[in-house]
């Protein structure tokens, strides 16, 4: 019996948790909050990188287009 069922279990009859349940319980909790944060961050590095690519593709279309323009630009003089 895992810590879980064996809180449901005390939730039943109700029986109090012992130090020891809470205790595990603070644990687990911490070990869960602990997973989220790290896939959270995990996403928005994700993310992050995402959006640099997605700049660094307008940015360099940006420059093309401007060099066109300056290239017609010095032609018609």
């Amino acid at each position: 019996m895992d810590l879980r069922d064996k809180v449901k279990s005390k939730s039943c009859s109700s029986l109090p948790l012992t130090d020891e349940d809470i205790e595990g319980l603070i644990a687990e909790l911490l070990t869960v909050e602990s997973k989220a944060a790290e896939a959270q961050e995990a996403l928005e590095d994700e993310s992050l990188a995402k959006v640099e690519v997605e700049v660094r593709e307008e940015l360099a279309q940006t420059l093309e287009g401007l060099n066109g323009l300056n290239d017609g630009f010095c032609s018609d003089q």
